[in-house]
């Protein structure tokens, strides 16, 4: 009971997330990202492994974010280019960080 609980609770928090948090830093909401970010979440959640295809522009990037430091566990994010790393560590996550009031820690 308590596992499906948890499990609720972080998927309605996903739903704030991004339809207020993130607006109130300007963001966009995007259901194909919102969609993605409770794949994400499960994947998380049930400690497994998900390949994702998504397409240009929905936000692949907050969608595996968000749920990552709020799950506050340990994620391993190949990106094709040291651009995208350097975009990942230097734009995004403090972005994310900061909408969710975040006060960990991640290094590369």
């Amino acid at each position: 009971f308590y596992k499906v609980e948890y499990q609720k609770r972080a998927h309605q928090e996903v739903e704030k997330i991004f339809r207020v948090l993130f607006p109130e830093q300007g963001l966009a909401v995007r259901e194909e990202q919102i969609r993605l970010c409770h794949e994400m979440l499960d994947t998380l959640l049930g400690e497994q492994i998900a390949l994702c295809d998504a397409g240009v522009g929905i936000g692949k990037t907050y969608a595996y974010l968000a749920p990552a430091l709020r799950a506050n566990k340990k994620v391993i994010i190949s990106t094709g280019s040291k651009a995208l790393q350097d975009q990942l560590y230097s734009r995004d996550l403090p972005t994310v960080a900061k909408a969710l009031n975040f006060t960990g820690s991640w290094r590369c």
